[in-house]
């Protein structure tokens, strides 16, 4: 016995820092696991959604997502704005009096015509609504990655609270057999260790309970829908289990599947990233605004007619002359200001709109790389656990049972290895979570769900 618990010891020592495992495992016949099945905290109902189902509902009722599409309507209509024509002035000279007589009194209109401005401002407000096009398409998805790690997260959450909870009731039914076999009023020395380790995975679960509620508001708080006094549904998680073999068909590779080569993965990167088509627009709008800047130079043409009437002292009966009358006028010429700074401004913003997207180009890159080395070994980490690991903890757990039903060793032994299991048990859900967490990172970074992967089978 003492061979097999140095090495089961040994084992969970090597593993402490990597992940855990799968499902709760018979001990004896004399030590069932109970069924159980927990919430985190019964005063908190709400809808329970799966994950299609909560990202659906962030795209449609997230508040930061629709703050940011009255964005793109408010670009919609700067098109109109930048397209519009200067409205027409309305004039009239009328003298009172005398001063009527021999002189022009003139009703009419007026109306600037701007030249060469109308078409690159609008151009400029076509290319600022692709840009908050690309603003909207980056905040959704980034919304949807969000609501994939909470929803994750508080899966993990709950899983470790259930193997916490099954594993203590394990322990509390081992503690609670041997002490029917303590004779009345002797010292339960044998067992005092047992209890010890008892009450620290009562205290592991409350923890457990309390971290459970925090995923449950993370959750909530990457959905972000608008609550009010009518509805103000707390939202939980369909799926409670991560250990369970239908997770992985959440939106996320086999742990056996080959990722393409990084050069590859970084070229089509480069196209779908969301970051680096709003830089490019930004250049676009950057160099419209130069050229408006610069067109800013060329004067405008003011245009105008109407009626015309004089008195004339030269007519027999003071009588009147009248007719028609035009204008044309240039107006704002360049001769006391050249707007100078602003064109310079426009080239400096230009410049800096360039090196934005070059510096966003070399963070793109890094990050890619960082996320796609870190998805490769969380899945090492994962299908190590999935080999041998699990397996392996799960015979000696076994044999250590078996020597406890068979009295040869005492409950201590068996409760220490019991407590070594479901640390493993507890890091395999770690391990998960990191897998699942790492895909979706990799994601944020790759700007698309969709990648070719050769899957092992």
């Amino acid at each position: 016995m003492k061979k097999f618990f140095l090495f089961f010891c040994l084992i969970s020592f090597l593993i402490t820092n990597l992940s855990y495992a799968s499902e709760s495992s018979e001990l004896t016949k004399q030590v069932e696991e109970p069924e159980l099945p927990l919430s985190a905290d019964s005063s908190h109902s709400g809808d329970k959604l799966n994950i299609h189902e909560a990202i659906e509902l962030a795209l449609e009722k997230n508040v930061d997502l629709n703050q940011i599409r009255k964005d793109y309507e408010i670009a919609k209509n700067n098109i109109k704005i930048a397209n519009r024509l200067q409205n027409p002035s309305f004039e009239m000279d009328y003298g009172i009096g005398n001063t009527n007589k021999g002189n022009p009194q003139q009703i009419g209109i007026s109306q600037v015509i701007e030249l060469g401005k109308r078409s690159p401002r609008k151009k400029k407000a076509q290319v600022e609504l692709r840009l908050s096009d690309d603003i909207i398409k980056a905040a959704e998805f980034e919304v949807k990655m969000d609501v994939r790690e909470a929803f994750i997260r508080l899966a993990a959450a709950k899983s470790k609270l259930k193997n916490i909870h099954d594993q203590k009731e394990i322990i509390l039914k081992l503690v609670s057999i041997s002490e029917t076999k303590i004779e009345p009023n002797t010292p339960d020395m044998d067992i005092m260790p047992s209890k010890i380790v008892l009450n620290q995975f009562i205290l592991k679960e409350n923890n457990a309970r309390a971290a459970v509620l925090a995923a449950k508001y993370d959750f909530n708080k990457a959905l972000n829908v608008n609550r009010s006094q009518e509805d103000n549904t707390f939202y939980d998680i369909e799926d409670d289990d991560l250990q369970d073999d239908g997770f992985v068909s959440h939106l996320t590779p086999s742990p056996k599947s080959v990722m393409p080569k990084f050069d590859d993965v970084a070229l089509s990167a480069y196209e779908k990233r969301y970051d680096l088509k709003i830089a490019k627009n930004e250049i676009e709008a950057a160099k419209k605004n130069l050229d408006i800047t610069i067109r800013q130079r060329i004067p405008d043409i003011e245009v105008g007619g109407g009626y015309a009437y004089m008195s004339s002292y030269q007519n027999e009966g003071n009588g009147m002359i009248s007719g028609a009358y035009a204008k044309a006028n240039l107006v704002n010429l360049p001769l006391l200001y050249n707007y100078s700074p602003e064109i310079k401004n426009a080239k400096l913003q230009l410049e800096q709109a360039q090196l934005h997207y070059e510096s966003t180009k070399n963070k793109a890159t890094t990050s890619l790389m960082s996320a796609y080395e870190k998805f490769i070994i969380a899945q090492k980490n994962l299908n190590y656990y999935n080999s041998d690991l699990i397996s392996n903890s799960k015979e000696i757990l076994k044999i250590a049972a078996q020597n406890y039903a068979q009295e040869k060793s005492d409950v201590t032994s068996l409760v220490f290895v019991q407590q070594s299991y479901s640390e493993i048990m507890d890091a395999y859900i770690d391990s998960l979570c990191n897998y699942y967490i790492s895909w979706i990172n990799f994601l944020r970074e790759y700007n698309d769900e969709t990648i070719d992967m050769n899957v092992s089978l």
